[in-house]
Order: structure tokens, then C-alpha cells, then sequence
């Protein structure tokens, strides 16, 4: 089998090893800063249908469920100064589930035994320069953060946004016992607030906002914290009682619009991040592997199957990147009036083919349905359930 070197062992470096091992000899070279994971507070992904169709189809599914997985089939939206909710809902694409709450931990485990028994993947750590200088690769895949010594050397062109945003995650604790089929999303100026069920009592936030706002929460004490969240989502849950230590990250806008860069290919972090407000980061990646594994198995020769992957990278990726950052600007900045935005959300509610789009888009069904034949992509939502 012929080598490729994958630069990155995060969760998109790892589950790209495990893809293309199927095809080639994989070299895992570690990021240089490896971190022990801290188990102290997991952070939670919403995982997507092409996500789980693809951690079904590399056998990595029934780890994960072994241990907590959330589903949830709606999602519920509304901004704080309209009357007008938007509901969507899975069984409007006749499916069980819009997505899934899976901690980090989890996935990452998952990945680490199945690596573990693959006899062509060898981990390198990112000291041995000259173990990996040696290794005779038809291709290199870069997979998390690019440096600027990368770009140095592989100039490429990024579309950028500046959200002047950072994001505070945190758990809250509610009174009463919470609808966990149901995932929340509040709209303001210059905020967001998604919150995903994670028990029976709790949620996971993510909040984003102005980097000046999240920098005078972080001086908050949690009772001030949980009093403005309580005000936040009056009439949407029971009180919020507690909350853990939030953790707070800088929040970044770029999409590459180039994913071969002489014998580097890029994918996941190396190539794209958004917005978190629709949860699809972590999606975008594994979808980029799905392109991928899709364009080698289907492509006479490298080259094309290369060429095939960064023309569908580009299309997809570029909708997502324009979508996402339209959305947040129309639900949260003050050059929309509230008038202009009631009336875009009740046509919206209104039109069932435009809705079903966007349900469609954003779990992945369309790149299902229109690339594969799998039976994971026939409907399988049944009305008596």
C-alpha cells in the first residue's frame, strides 16, 4: 500500500486516519502540544445525520452509545424581541432525529481502540523530522490549525469574518426535569444562546456574544451569571439553580478557497471554522472526510480523485460559510430592523419546501441523498412512534 502522512491527531486527524486506511499506509504525526484530555468538564458536540452515518459505517457508533447519547428530534428558535418562534422538527424530513449530543471524550475513545487494532496506521511524534522526511507519501493531509510557517511555504487565499466574538460553554442545572428531545436557541443583539440537553436536568450552553461582554461575564459571580440566564429564558425552562465554571475560547471566521496546496490536502480546522451558532464545525469536518474517502474510492487516479474532493469541499463549504454568517449578522446585528425580521421569519414558517431545505442542509441529508445509495438515507421517521 502507498503512504500518506496526516499532520494533526484531533478527533477530524484521527477518524481521517482510520477512513483512509482503508486505501493507504497512514503516518500520524501528533500536534505538537499534546494535551493530557481533562476529564474535569467534557465539552459536547451536536453530531449531525452525516456524522453518524459515518461513525456507523467505521464501526465507531456503538462505542460511542455505550455511553451517554442524547437525541433530539426538534429544535426550537426565537429571537427576544419578536413574537414569532421557528420550530423545526425531524419528522417534517420523516426522520427520527435531527441530531445527537455526544461528549468529546467519548468520540475521541472510540477512535483510539479502533486505531489501536489497525496494523498500517503509525503514530510519529512531531520530533521525528526525519522519520517522517523519509516516508515516500503520494500525498499529505493537514488536518487542524494551519502556522504561519505552513503558509509560508503553502501560501493560500482565506475568505475571513472578524465576529469580534468569543464564546462562554458552560452546564446548567435546572429545577425540573427538562424535555431532552428538545434543543433551545435564543436570538439578540449581538448574543446567541444555544443550550442542548445533556440529562434529565441539565444543559450545555454556548454562549456567544461581543468578546467586551463575555470579558465582563467572566467578572460575574455565578449567582449574577444565573440571574441574567434566568431573565434570559423565562418561560422556556425552569429556573436555573446552578452552573459549572464556564470556559471561554475566541471565536474565528475562515474558509480556504483552495484544499490542495502542492502535496498538501487540507481538511476540518486546516481549512474552515464558523460560527458555533448552528453547531456545525465538527460536521463540516467529518463531511470533508466523507468527500474524501468518497473521491478516492470512486476516482481512477489521485490526481482526480484530489481534484474531485476540493470542488465538492468548495461548493458545500462555501454555502455553509455564507449561510452561517448571513444568519448571524441578520438575527443579531442592529442593521436589521425587527419589522424586516418578522416578516422573513413568518414567510419562512409558512413555506414548507424552504424549511425542509434548511433541515436537510444542516444535517447532511442532501450530500446523502444526492452522493450515496445507502438505505441510511431512505426516511425511516414512522408516525405511531
Amino acid at each position: 500500500m502507498k503512504n500518506i502522512v496526516i499532520y494533526g491527531d484531533g478527533i477530524i486527524g484521527k477518524l481521517t486516519a482510520l477512513v483512509l486506511s482503508d486505501f493507504f499506509n497512514v503516518h500520524l504525526v501528533t500536534n505538537k502540544k499534546s494535551k493530557c484530555l481533562e476529564k474535569k468538564q467534557a465539552r459536547y458536540f451536536s453530531i449531525n445525520l452525516l456524522s453518524k452515518f459515518m461513525f456507523l459505517k467505521y464501526r465507531l457508533w456503538d462505542d460511542i452509545q455505550k455511553n451517554s447519547i442524547i437525541g433530539y428530534d426538534e429544535i426550537l428558535t426565537w429571537h427576544e424581541s419578536l413574537s414569532e418562534d421557528i420550530l423545526f422538527r425531524s419528522r417534517d424530513i420523516a426522520f427520527d432525529k435531527l441530531g445527537y449530543i455526544v461528549k468529546d471524550l467519548d468520540i475521541i475513545e472510540s477512535l483510539d481502540n479502533h486505531l489501536s487494532v489497525k496494523k498500517n496506521i503509525f503514530k510519529l511524534d512531531p520530533g521525528d523530522s526525519d522519520k517522517i522526511d523519509n516516508i515516500n507519501t503520494i500525498f499529505n493531509i493537514k488536518s487542524d490549525h494551519v502556522t504561519r510557517d505552513f503558509l509560508n511555504h503553502h501560501p493560500c487565499r482565506y475568505n475571513n469574518i472578524a465576529y469580534d466574538q468569543k464564546a462562554l460553554v458552560l452546564n446548567l442545572i435546572v429545577k425540573k426535569d427538562i424535555n431532552e428531545t428538545i434543543a433551545l436557541q435564543r436570538f439578540a443583539k449581538n448574543q446567541i444562546q444555544g443550550m442542548l440537553p445533556i440529562s434529565n436536568n441539565q444543559y450545555n450552553l454556548i454562549w456567544s456574544a461581543n468578546s467586551s461582554f463575555v470579558d465582563e461575564l467572566q467578572g460575574y459571580s455565578n449567582t449574577h451569571i444565573i440571574n441574567l440566564l434566568n431573565k434570559n429564558f423565562k418561560g422556556r425552562v425552569s429556573e436555573i439553580t446552578d452552573i459549572s465554571p464556564p470556559i471561554t475560547f475566541p471565536l474565528t471566521g475562515f474558509n480556504s478557497t483552495k484544499y490542495i496546496l502542492d502535496n498538501f490536502v487540507l481538511i476540518g480546522g486546516a481549512a474552515h471554522s464558523i460560527h458555533p451558532m448552528a453547531g456545525l464545525g465538527l460536521n463540516m469536518g467529518i463531511q470533508d472526510i466523507y468527500f474524501l474517502q468518497k473521491s478516492i474510492k470512486m476516482e481512477g487516479s489521485i490526481d482526480d480523485a484530489l481534484s474531485s474532493y476540493e470542488r465538492s469541499c468548495i461548493i458545500n463549504n462555501n454555502r455553509f460559510f455564507r449561510t452561517i454568517n448571513f444568519l448571524m449578522q441578520f438575527f443579531t446585528s442592529g442593521q436589521t430592523s425587527n419589522i424586516v425580521r418578522s416578516k422573513s421569519l413568518r414567510i419562512f414558517n409558512k413555506n414548507k419546501f424552504l424549511k425542509d431545505k434548511v433541515i436537510k442542509i444542516a444535517t447532511g441529508l442532501d450530500v446523502l441523498k444526492s452522493e450515496s445509495k445507502d438505505q441510511y438515507c431512505k426516511p425511516s421517521y414512522q408516525q405511531h412512534q
